[in-house]
C-alpha cells in the first residue's frame, strides 16, 4: 500500500483518480474512515497498489468454491453478476470483497467466468466498534 497524507483541496475521488484506482477500492482500503465524504488535512489515506495486491500469504492455496463452503476460495461469476450480489450470496462484507478483488468495481457487471476471491471470515480488517444506538 502507498500512504498518502491528505492536503488542502484533496478528496477521495481526486486521490483515487490521481493513483488510477477505483473510488470503491480506495474506500475499502481505508476502513478507518467513518465518512468517506469527509477527510481531514493531515490524515493518512491508504492507496492500494493494484498490480501488487494478493490475498495474505497466511491463506491456504485457493481452491474453487464448492459445496462444503470452505473459505477462502475462488468463485466463478455468472454473466452480469456484481460484487454487491456476490457479497450478499456469500455473506461477506462488500468492503472486504472489494479489498480482495480490486480490479472490479462494486456495481460493475462481471463477464461470465470472472474469478472472484471469497475471503475467509476473519478478513484483513480489525474489529470495528458497533455503531451507537439512537435513543427514540
Amino acid at each position: 500500500m502507498i500512504r498518502h497524507t491528505v492536503q488542502k483541496g484533496d478528496s477521495l475521488w481526486k486521490i483515487a483518480k490521481a493513483h488510477d484506482v477505483s473510488l470503491e477500492a480506495l474506500i475499502a482500503a481505508n476502513p478507518q474512515l467513518t465518512d468517506p465524504n469527509v477527510i481531514m488535512v493531515g490524515s493518512v489515506i491508504n492507496i492500494p497498489e493494484m498490480w501488487q495486491h494478493q490475498p495474505p500469504d497466511t491463506s491456504p492455496a485457493l481452491a474453487y468454491c464448492g459445496a462444503d463452503h470452505s473459505r477462502p476460495c475462488i468463485y466463478e461469476a455468472q454473466a452480469n453478476e456484481t460484487l454487491e450480489q456476490i457479497s450478499c450470496r456469500f455473506m461477506v462484507p462488500l468492503t472486504q470483497l472489494i479489498y480482495y478483488n480490486l480490479r472490479y468495481g462494486k456495481r460493475e457487471p462481471l463477464p461470465a467466468g470472472s474469478r472472484v476471491v471469497i475471503p475467509d471470515e476473519l478478513g484483513p480488517y480489525p474489529d470495528l466498534p458497533a455503531p451507537a444506538r439512537q435513543r427514540g
